[in-house]
């Protein structure tokens, strides 16, 4: 071993030991792993002591760290961590000490390194990731740090884990061939030590430790930035360098699986046909379904610098036709088959804009050839508009929301270290790619980071989804309430055998949809929340950080602040802040202009009440309270009463003007005759007054939804208005 053979050296000549030592395990390093570093300087320029807070991958990330760092380093490491040649090599130069991270670690050498004036790294998770995120956290380690006078740096390390070092091969079948190593250093600071408010010494370290997790959370999707600051052809070229041309990322309905190299040759492909029907930079339609062919033509558009629209067809022609004006779009890519089958292709005969169908077009080995050596595209820059969605139109007719390449792929890290994925997992996508969440984390995500996408038709079809989802053994799913009990009424309890959690989101998740799962399936549901303007998600429940009827967590990376609401005590309006917010809107009445957000902020409408931990309670939408008798009453409240009194029933609360106090609550059920008695009983029992009841209700055949399955109330409201100038209320 070579470690003994430095150890003769030392015999004769200590310090040339040393330096063989050093020169050695610095060659090796960079010859096994090659490590991208930045922010390293950081250590050099500041005098004094120096805590190091370090993620775990492998047993050599001090060795990697070791190598990095030139000024005196003491590494703690758990008594328990395998001991191997590099670290011995690593403890001829640094000093190694082994501690136990169940005990307070300042006796055990951390006080007297720092106070040597030392650079003192320590790593609070102990044992090595098995996911992109960031494991358990050691209380006495989160203590600590957080009790340390010392400037603080927290250090972010990644792609060790999946070497010979790590964990990962033992746990996954799926690995990048070709793992990038980088390490981050953040910029040292000084933490303000968490104040006890009087809990005990147990209640205090799990804070401690849950404080010390977020920071290293936020520090692992900081060392992200320069894979999410790119634009979205080139972030799928890198994913194929590191997970190999041969790795499956997609696949629709028709089974015809796609791997990186396939997928980047039709896209190359088509490519090739879209640039003669559009310039660069020009935003170009998508009417497409949910199949491969959409994901193709995208990343076709994006290797050739154009602007994907996303048409949601579920709108009806005549919202479809503004959109067209408000994007400003030229062309249209399509399918054939889809025009005729939804009946849009009569629907917009007579429409100035060209619709392409694209579904049939025809390849053959010399247009592959010719698009593969085609000459490379000078492509935007990263803050560049990438996408285009639109909004549901909760506010009125529907608004453009322009997407940078930035904000998409930020939005895919946050979520990634957020929850854990793996090479190994499969999600499973029944949201439409015109909706943000089935565009972004449920499609790109997996495309981009390694993961697998599985793009089905819609959420509509329960009796198919359950059987598909065992068939193709996935590993996620999204759904919104309503879908997600849906399905769980067709799905056999085999089904969802490999389904690791349910990521949900788009409306309030119920207490009985949770339970379901658990109880019949043994799947956890992930409560999540975005907006289109967020590319979606803002925040989300996690495996590590969950907490029932709570949203989770903000992201990483996502400032926020609260606007106070009158007749609101607790809580405000939510505006966030962050890579993954949107460029700004394209409005109806301004074809084509993109109004951005002033200050960078977006104001998402919606009250909600952050606790001392950050989990988000949703307390209901700013314009979804109404105002009796000078009291605030939030629809979101009642209707979660109502949901508890009659489950699975659909319902709403709204609010309609009253002359006698101001605005009064109106029931809007499928039921034919609902008992409203019962609603002030269950009400007086939660300890809510009675204006809280609605004395009133309406009957639809129908509630009306979007395709994500949440209510449609524009739409509700103006069917409630009409059936009230009509016939009055009953």
């Amino acid at each position: 071993k070579m470690h003994s053979f430095f150890q003769f050296i030392g015999k004769f000549s200590p310090r040339f030991a040393k330096r063989l030592a050093k020169a050695y395990i610095s060659i090796a390093v960079n010859l096994k792993f090659k490590p991208r570093h930045r922010g390293v300087g950081h250590l050099v320029s500041l005098p004094g002591p120096i805590l190091l807070v370090v993620n775990r991958t492998s047993s050599v990330d001090a060795v990697i760290l070791g190598t990095l760092v030139e000024r005196p380093l003491t590494i703690l490491l758990d008594r328990k961590a395998p001991d191997n040649d590099w670290l011995k090599i690593l403890g001829m130069f640094h000093q190694i000490l082994r501690v136990d991270y169940e005990k307070p670690l300042g006796p055990a050498g951390l006080d007297d390194a720092l106070k040597a004036g030392r650079i003192v790294a320590i790593f609070p998770e102990v044992a090595p990731t098995v996911t992109l995120s960031i494991m358990k956290v050691y209380q006495e380690a989160a203590a600590a740090v957080l009790a340390s006078d010392c400037p603080t740096a927290f250090v972010s390390i990644d792609g060790p884990q999946y070497s010979s070092f790590g964990e990962v091969r033992k746990e996954q079948v799926n690995l990048p061939k070709h793992p990038v190593t980088r390490v981050f250093v953040h910029q040292p600071k000084r933490i303000a030590p968490t104040p006890d408010a009087g809990e005990s010494r147990v209640g205090l370290r799990l804070r401690q430790a849950r404080v010390l997790y977020d920071m290293m959370l936020q520090t692992r999707y900081s060392a992200c930035d320069e894979q999410f600051n790119q634009n979205l052809w080139h972030a799928l070229l890198d994913a194929q360098k590191v997970w190999g041309s041969d790795k499956i990322v997609l696949e629709d309905v028709s089974r015809k699986p796609l791997t990186y190299g396939e997928l980047i040759a039709l896209s190359r492909t088509y490519a090739a046909k879209f640039k003669n029907l559009s310039a660069k930079g020009e935003n170009v339609g998508l009417l497409l379904p949910n199949t491969a062919l959409i994901c193709i033509a995208m990343f076709a558009l994006w290797s050739i610098g154009r602007v994907p629209v996303l048409l949601n067809y579920s709108q009806g022609p005549t919202l479809l036709k503004i959109s067209f004006v408000t994007a400003q779009i030229k062309t249209i890519l399509t399918s054939q088959a889809f025009l005729t089958e939804s009946g849009l292709g009569k629907a917009l005969e007579g429409s100035t804009i060209p619709l392409v169908p694209i579904d049939n077009y025809k390849f053959t080995s010399s247009d592959l050839a010719k698009a593969k050596n085609a000459p490379k595209e000078e492509l935007p820059d990263p803050n560049s508009p990438a996408v285009i969605l639109f909004t549901s139109g909760s506010e009125g007719l529907p608004k453009g929301v322009v997407h940078s390449h930035k904000s998409m792929l930020s939005n895919n890290y946050q979520l990634a270290v957020k929850q854990g994925f793996t090479g190994d997992d499969i999600l499973f996508n029944a949201m439409p790619l015109f909706h943000a969440m089935g565009l972004n984390p449920i499609f790109l995500m997996p495309v981009l980071l390694g993961q697998r996408s599985f793009i089905y038709l819609s959420p509509l079809h329960a009796s198919t989804i359950p059987k598909l989802v065992y068939d193709t053994k996935c590993t996620f799913l999204a759904a919104s309430d309503v879908f997600a009990n849906a399905w769980a009424r067709e799905t056999h309890q085999a089904d969802l055998q490999h389904v690791r959690f349910l990521f949900c989101g788009s409306e309030r998740i119920k207490l009985k949809t949770h339970e379901l799962y658990l109880r019949e399936f043994g799947v956890r549901i992930l409560e999540a929340y975005g907006v289109t303007e967020a590319a979606p998600v803002l925040a989300s429940n996690s495996y590590h950080d969950f907490r029932l009827g709570t949203i989770g967590q903000l992201n990483p990376g996502i400032e926020h602040k609260l606007e106070p609401v009158e007749g609101v005590d607790a809580g405000g309006v939510l505006l966030v802040k962050g890579d993954n917010i949107m460029l700004g809107y394209i409005l109806p009445e301004k074809p084509g202009v993109l109004v951005p957000l002033p200050g960078g902020w977006h104001n998402t409408g919606d009250i909600v009440d952050i606790d001392s931990e950050g989990f988000v309670w949703i307390r209901g939408r700013a314009k979804r309270f109404a105002k009796i008798a000078g009291e605030m009453v939030s629809l979101a409240a009642v209707e979660e009463l109502l949901n508890q009194l009659w489950p699975g029933k659909p319902q709403a609360v709204i609010a309609l003007d009253d002359e006698k106090r101001g605005e009064k609550l109106i029931l809007v059920t499928e039921d034919e005759a609902p008992d409203l008695a019962r609603i002030r009983i269950a009400a007086k029992e939660a300890g809510l007054p009675d204006f809280y009841c609605p004395k009133q209700f309406i009957r639809l055949e129908t509630i009306p939804r979007y395709p994500v399955g949440k209510i449609n109330m524009p739409k509700l409201v103006e069917e409630v208005k009409a059936i009230v100038a009509k016939n009055g209320e009953k």
